[in-house]
């Protein structure tokens, strides 16, 4: 590669090469005076070698204990890791975790699982609490036997159509009628005949007589509605067989 052998030919003696290093050095050194990567490059400040402080970190943080320690880590995560719904772990965040970790451990040979091994691990950290998805779940092994991020993807997506379906459908569960709204109404004596009345639900009705009824209807007579929106607590009310509005919904 002409790029590659161009890297390497390049001189660490000339001005610009000592200026740079130096540059590199400051932004490291910016960057984790505080932390617990700093004495690993403190031997590196009085001369700003930016290159040798590179260069150290690198062994450190390559080196055998940091690896370990890092697959320790992302073994345990992936121990951890269970989904049972979206309500109690989003298979986001369940995704997200994984990909993670299993890529911590791809960068060691020893440690790599192959595609049916983290495609076997999402089976067995899968337990969903919906019986359809479950079934989703075991067949997703027939099609993406060696391919964990189309099973993870296939999984997602069947979580979110469970999950838009059951929102949906209590959408339509709290939807009330207008003629669900009960009220204590009850009309005595002379009146305009109209539903307006107070919010308390009392009305009153033309002609004599007492009621009780859905609307705070009044007694008997006929009432003189006018072409006008019958209103109850400022909610239309002149046709019964329509659902609230999400405005009117918890009047």
């Amino acid at each position: 590669d002409a790029e590659e052998k161009r890297l390497y030919e390049l001189r660490f003696d000339t001005f610009e090469a000592e200026r740079d290093n130096r540059k590199v050095f400051q932004y490291l050194k910016e960057y984790l005076v505080d932390s617990v990567a700093w004495p690993w490059i403190e031997q590196f400040d009085k001369k700003e070698d930016g290159r040798g402080a590179i260069i150290a970190l690198t062994d450190y943080y390559n080196g055998d204990g940091e690896v370990n320690k890092r697959n320790m880590h992302a073994k345990a995560i992936l121990e951890s890791l269970h989904f049972k719904s979206e309500s109690s772990f989003p298979i986001e965040k369940y995704g997200s975790m994984a990909k993670s970790a299993l890529a911590v451990l791809d960068k060691d040979p020893d440690e790599k699982l192959s595609e049916k091994q983290k495609v076997e691990w999402l089976q067995k950290t899968i337990k969903p609490m919906d019986p359809d998805l479950a079934i989703h779940v075991q067949l997703c092994s027939d099609k993406y036997r060696n391919d964990f991020d189309g099973a993870l993807a296939y999984i997602s997506g069947q979580v979110s159509r469970i999950n838009a379906s059951v929102q949906v459908g209590a959408k339509a569960k709290s939807k009330r009628r207008i003629s669900e709204l009960e009220t204590a109404g009850r009309g005595r004596g002379r009146g305009r005949g109209r539903f307006g009345g107070r919010y308390d639900g009392r009305s009153r009705g033309r002609g004599r007589g007492r009621g009780r009824g859905r609307f705070g209807r009044g007694g008997r007579g006929g009432g003189r509605g006018g072409g006008r929106p019958q209103m109850l607590a400022n909610v239309d009310i002149s046709d019964p067989t329509r659902t609230f509005t999400d405005n009117e919904r918890w009047v």
